[in-house]
């Protein structure tokens, strides 16, 4: 989480991306596991109800599984029933993915209409609201694009340089 804050502000200062242009989805893509997609399911053995700072941020939307089992007792038939318990609780997780999703998307319009009205005086030249956001959406995701292809060198530099580490 840190680095990939870290990999936000550079960006911002680096003029890849505005500070308008930061939200969950540029967060969760900055992340190592960026370009994997979340967990629908994680299971916890031992017992234990708590996640130990492990993919916290990925696991958010995620069905959380907590058996009492301890892991080297762990089977098939404990990985069926974790199976079973998401499938039956499948329509509310979609459910919720979903409504964050319009969420999201609601936000993102408010934020972008937001910036073309402080970039723009829509009054006096008498343009269209709807298609400047548009245009200005458009740019964003341009910009989140490029930035997006500097994070994901910079994280291959880094395994890289893990990598002749341990060699």
């Amino acid at each position: 989480m840190c680095n990939a804050m870290k990999l936000v502000v550079e960006g911002v200062k680096l003029g890849y991306i505005k500070d308008s242009d930061i939200n969950e989805e540029l967060i969760e893509q900055c992340l190592y596991t960026g370009q994997s997609p979340p967990p629908d399911v994680l299971i916890r053995t031992s017992g234990e109800i708590r996640l130990s700072d492990f993919l916290l941020w990925q696991s958010s939307y995620s069905l959380l599984t907590f058996m009492t089992v301890l892991w080297p007792d762990f089977n098939r038939w404990h990985l069926y029933a974790g199976i079973l318990y998401y499938q039956r609780h499948y329509q509310v997780i979609q459910q919720v993915k979903n409504e964050k999703a319009v969420e999201n998307a609601q936000i993102q319009y408010v934020s972008d209409s937001r910036c073309v009205q402080t970039d723009f005086d829509c009054d006096s030249q008498k343009l269209n609201i709807h298609d400047l956001v548009q245009q200005y959406s458009t740019q964003r995701q341009d910009r989140i694009k490029q930035f997006l292809h500097f994070v994901h060198q910079k994280q291959a530099k880094t395994l890289e340089d893990v990598m002749k580490f341990i060699k």
